[in-house]
């Protein structure tokens, strides 16, 4: 099932009201309940090509399964996120885009070196940094340069752990999980919970999972089995019984993303009319994991 979110863009006293019409959901649960445990676990990655391991993760927690290996989820968060420093984001601020780090997916193929250059920015040498253009700076360095301070920014509380399955507006984005690393602050005091704070934090998350130590999937209390992703955290109620599933739930950053005043709603309503052509852009750094189709501004 092709499934997109489609936003129309309309202008009103020099802002953006933006329109956002989500797809219809996807009838998950009726694919899976009474199917076998196996064939369900098989099922996840193979429709969600993009996050099927951290979905798989969750529904193996929340079954009482023994944890899926850690190495395919740590690969399949570097891809995403590679993915999107080397080719979607340059592509979208006009920069070259450029081939992935030879042997990327292999233990210690990725280097601090090709994230950072010489050396990490600390809070001291964070602007020069991003001047410098070394690692992954000349991206970031670009996109805090489209963006003044509170346009395309979001005010959420970070997700809690009884918010994770239900579709309220919340943080469930990796700026979420990184939020208190001093660059972070640095960047909200600096530029706000904007564009270059998500895509900060991007970074920062594409270290963690280079060294391997992204949060570890966890089962809560409810049975809820949770785990991270390169966009936030997927979690899934699941039961079973004599091998066949017999209940079925998932709440994806997706999901949190588009509820009412959610991430999407409040980064675009707060991008100046002048700049809705930077529309794209603020989708594709958010990245929520469906197709966006935008519609050209109007006014109102």
């Amino acid at each position: 099932m092709q499934q997109a979110i489609t936003i129309s863009m309309h202008q009103s006293g020099g802002r953006l009201i933006p329109q956002i019409t989500p797809p219809a959901p996807l009838p998950l649960a009726a694919l899976c309940l009474g199917k076998p445990v196996d064939d369900v676990l098989t099922l996840l990655p193979r429709i969600f090509n993009l996050c099927g391991t951290a979905q798989e993760s969750a529904l193996r927690l929340s079954l009482g399964l023994p944890a899926a290996p850690r190495e395919p989820l740590r690969r399949e968060v570097l891809r995403e996120h590679l993915l999107k420093f080397y080719i979607t984001w340059p592509d979208l601020l006009g920069l070259p885009p450029r081939a992935l780090p030879a042997g990327w997916d292999k233990p210690a193929g990725l280097t601090s070196t090709h994230l950072f250059g010489a050396a990490a920015p600390t809070p001291d040498t964070l602007a020069h940094w991003l001047d410098s253009g070394a690692g992954l700076a000349s991206v970031l360095g670009a996109i805090r340069d489209r963006f003044n301070m509170g346009e395309a920014a979001t005010n959420l509380r970070a997700i809690l752990p009884d918010q994770a399955m239900i579709t309220t507006a919340c943080d469930n984005s990796v700026a979420a999980r990184h939020a208190g690393n001093p660059l972070m602050r640095l960047i909200a005091r600096t530029h706000g919970h904007g564009p270059l704070w998500h895509a900060f934090a991007c970074l920062l998350d594409l270290d963690a999972a280079r060294v391997g130590v992204l949060p570890a999937p966890q089962r809560l209390a409810d049975g809820t089995g949770i785990a991270p992703a390169a966009r936030g955290q997927y979690a899934i109620r699941a039961s079973a019984q004599n091998g066949l599933i017999t209940g079925f739930d998932r709440i994806t950053p997706t999901d949190h993303m588009l509820a009412p005043n959610g991430a999407l709603q409040q980064s675009l309503s707060s991008l100046p009319a002048q700049k809705a052509s930077l529309a794209g852009l603020v989708v594709a750094i958010l990245d929520p994991c469906l197709p966006v189709t935008i519609k050209d501004a109007q006014h109102a």
